[in-house]
């Protein structure tokens, strides 16, 4: 039997099946303007050597036909995703930008220690970490404990504001020796 193929609106040989009505032939849905038959909406182009043997290269319409039955289009589908995770990314930049300003400057009750022993350096210490995360053990490796790089920076930036409102210089130096790479070394409170 053979099928009529209609040429594509394309500058390349793309062909488009369409299944015309006859008396071996009748297709239960027509979509056709023309004539009674059935448009597949399936892109096709001739072997460029065999020219009895055809390729599919696509679909006139997008449209993907799940193995249920169900039909999607990806195009429409891509369109309202990239929106959404559009929206997503620019309220959650939004979010990270003002808690990363307003935590960086944010020392709360979180004073400087009155004397700088290891014990008391290592309960300040821990009292920071615990205001970006609660629940840390102090023996624990804090990357361990779900601190990633925003928390690391979050607790950098708080540890450099307390030491910069310090009234005695010498600490408030001190704070331009914190880095990010400082707490990633040191992922424990108690060293």
């Amino acid at each position: 039997m053979s099928i009529p193929c209609k040429k594509a609106q394309s500058k390349l040989d793309v062909r488009s099946t369409s299944l015309q009505r006859s008396d071996k032939l009748q297709p239960s849905i027509e979509n056709l303007p023309d004539v009674q038959g059935y448009a597949t909406n399936d892109l096709f182009v001739r072997h460029p050597i065999q020219k009895h043997l055809w390729k599919i290269v696509g679909r006139a319409d997008d449209v993907i036909v799940l193995s249920s039955g169900e039909k999607t289009v990806p195009s429409q589908t891509v369109s309202v995703l990239i929106s959404l995770i559009d929206l997503a990314l620019t309220q959650s930049f939004c979010m990270i930008s003002y808690n990363v300003v307003e935590l960086s400057h944010e020392v709360g009750d979180n004073t400087l220690p009155s004397q700088w022993t290891e014990s008391n350096l290592s309960s300040w210490l821990l009292s920071w970490a615990t205001n970006v995360r609660t629940d840390l053990k102090p023996t624990v490796d804090l990357f361990a404990q779900g601190f990633d790089s925003l928390s690391a920076t979050y607790l950098g930036n708080r540890l450099i504001s307390a030491l910069k409102k310090s009234s005695k210089p010498g600490i408030q130096r001190i704070s331009s020796l914190i880095t990010q790479s400082v707490i990633f070394e040191n992922p424990l409170s108690n060293h």
